[in-house]
This record gives C-alpha cells, structure tokens and sequence, in this order.
C-alpha cells in the first residue's frame, strides 16, 4: 500500500493557514495527502476536531497532530463523515487561481486572501494541472498572477470564464499601507491579528495614490464595500501602464499620474479578460473581485455567515468553521453535525476555533438578526 503524503502546518494566522492547506492540496494535485499540525498537545478536544474539519475542507484526506497523533477518534461519526467525504470525487470550487509557482507569488497570495474573505471556494494550480482539471463544468473565474503564457489565457476565455490577469510587481521600497482593515472580514473579526495589522499613528506610510479615470461599475462595486466607500487606489508609486490596448478593450482605471490605462475590460469569445499591471491595495482587489464575480454570474456559496466564519461546501457537504476569537451565532443551520453528533434544526452557537460539519444540509446559513 502506497503511503500518502504528508505535509507539516506550523501555527500561523487564519489566512496563512488556510493558504498554506490550498498550497498543499495543489502540490499533491488529485492525489490523496496528510495534514500535519504542529503544537496539538494544549488543545481542547473541540480545537482538534476543528483543525481535522478545517483540513478536510481544504482537501485533506486525514489529519493529525504531534507525534502523528489523530484528530479525530477511529471510527467517530466525525471519522466516518470525513472518510466518505474524502473518498468521493472532489469539486473544483467558485474561483481557480493560476500560477507556476503558488508560494512564491505574492500576487496569488494576495488574490487568495481577498476571495476567502468574500467566502468564495478556491483552487490553487499549475497552468499544466489546471488543463487537466479545467474539465469540470465549474470554476467560471479564473485568476492568473505572474507570468502566464497569452495563449492559456485566450484559451480560458474561449472556454466562457472571466479572466483575472494580474502582471503588477510590488515595489522595492514599499511607500504606501494597505487598507486591510477595510476590507477582510474573516481575519478582522480577530482581535490579534487586527492589533498586528493595524499600523501605529505614527507610521510614516500613507494610502496609496488614487486611480484615475475609474469606471462606474468599479465605483459602485467600491460604493457597496463601506459607507463612506473607500476610494480606488495603488500601491506602486509609479505603476507600468499596460501596453497593446486593442479596439474592444475598455479602460477600468488609469495610473495616477497620468491617463494611461493599468486596468481594463475586453469581451473575448463567451468570456472576458481582466488586465491588470499595478498592484492594487486591498479594498480595490476586493471591489474588483466582486465586479468580475457579478459577470461571471458567481455569488459565494454563504455569503451571509457573520464575521470570523468560513463556510465551504464539499462533496454534497458544509463545511463551517469559526476563526473569530468569540463565540458565533448562526440560523437556519440544518442537517446532520458530525462534529456535535447532534440534528441541528436551525439556532447555533460556533465556538472560537471550532467547527461543525453538516452532512445533508437544509437551508443554507444565514447571519443572525
């Protein structure tokens, strides 16, 4: 018997973790593979068996703990739940994220975390495993970052998505601050990470540049983020303009300093290509995301979880998970707990770092009023 692959998790914040298991899952590509954690020894039983959930619904087929421990007790309803799960033929998710190396992009990274905070299902790959998975009749958006061959991206056009393609590079010296807290809903709803990422009063960086020339559909999706909307920005002090604009290309944005076009639009085939050379802050990739989203008619699975929850379906089940540092309310959740061993019939309580796992589920979730 072939033994499967491990791959070792060191604590890391919500979205570092959860990257990291997309990264693993894309490396093993559609073979069956082992998560590891380290530092399981202090944690509660519940905390374990989130972590096993959490794994699962990042493509794990097992997870473990120090010394190689199991999560989940041998033949648990949790451990038959997970085995039947692993076992069936995995989706590919909402959006397909496309680079030829997924750790050392940071562009991916970037990309990553603002469609897991819109709670949208992903999948990591090469351009060569995304060829052989592109198969399935999912993934309507696809995002590339990086150097990726124009014939791939025509090809994806050709095929009916829309396209992300982000060429932008990171400056040496970086002079601008993201808008972070803006924009990511699940890490925010920690109160840790908000303290690590909010910069103190008296930093010296300051927002980005503002775009020029923004396109309506931009400013509304812009408008919905926040009230007062945040504004469309760069965090290049000079991005490169995009060059071969073509007849049908429309221009989304312009670089600050000049007319010159860093984001447009063109209808390709039953597609669409997004073309992108600078760098954008957080709220601008989140709006951005959202527009691309709407025409590729894609809406996130449970958009309405409250904050500090992820939501994944897989193989017929939904996988809930609670990164918040507090407990969460939920409604109209129905279906069968694996985690619990309960029927749930609509309220519940989501420990921190905790989690459920429907099986057949009802209704989907909604945010308690």
């Amino acid at each position: 018997m072939t033994e499967l692959p491990v791959f070792t998790f060191a604590p890391a914040s919500a979205h570092d973790l959860v990257f990291s298991l997309d990264c693993a899952r894309a490396e093993s590509c559609t073979h069956s593979w082992i998560a590891s954690f380290h530092i399981t020894e202090n944690m509660s039983e519940s905390e374990r068996r989130g972590l096993a959930v959490l794994a699962a619904a990042h493509g794990a087929w097992e997870a473990r703990g120090d010394g190689g421990t199991r999560l989940v007790a041998l033949e648990s309803e949790l451990d038959d739940a997970l085995k039947i799960i692993a076992a069936r033929e995995d989706e590919s998710g909402d959006i397909a994220l496309v680079c030829a190396n997924q750790e050392g992009a940071e562009g991916l990274k970037h990309w990553h975390r603002s469609a897991w905070e819109a709670g949208y299902s992903l999948r990591l790959a090469s351009p060569k495993e995304w060829a052989h998975l592109r198969s399935k009749p999912l993934c309507p958006l696809v995002i590339c970052a990086g150097a990726v061959e124009p014939e791939f991206i025509e090809d994806e056009c050709r095929q009916g998505r829309q396209v992300i393609w982000d060429t932008s590079k990171e400056d040496e010296n970086p002079q601008y601050t993201d808008s972070e807290i803006v924009a990511y809903r699940i890490s925010r709803a920690h109160r840790t990470f908000l303290d690590a990422c909010t910069p103190p009063s008296s930093s010296p960086l300051a927002p980005g540049p503002l775009l020029r020339e923004v396109s309506p559909l931009l400013k509304r999706a812009m408008k919905l983020l926040g009230d007062p909307p945040p504004a469309a920005r760069t965090l290049n002090a000079s991005p490169a303009p995009l060059r071969n604009i073509g007849a049908s290309e429309q221009v989304i944005a312009s670089c600050p300093q000049s007319s010159d076009p860093i984001l447009t639009y063109q209808p390709c085939a039953s597609g669409g290509l997004w073309r992108i050379s600078a760098r954008l802050d957080a709220a601008t990739r989140r709006a951005l995301l959202a527009l691309v989203a709407a025409v590729a008619y894609l809406a996130p699975p449970q958009a309405t979880v409250p904050d500090g929850v992820e939501a994944v379906h897989r193989s017929g089940a939904l996988f809930l998970f609670n990164h918040a540092d507090r407990a969460r309310e939920l409604s109209a959740v129905i279906g069968r707990d694996a985690v619990s061993e309960s029927e749930c019939t609509g309220h519940a309580l989501l420990g921190p770092a905790s989690a459920m796992l429907l099986l057949e589920a009802g209704e989907h979730t909604h945010r308690r009023a």
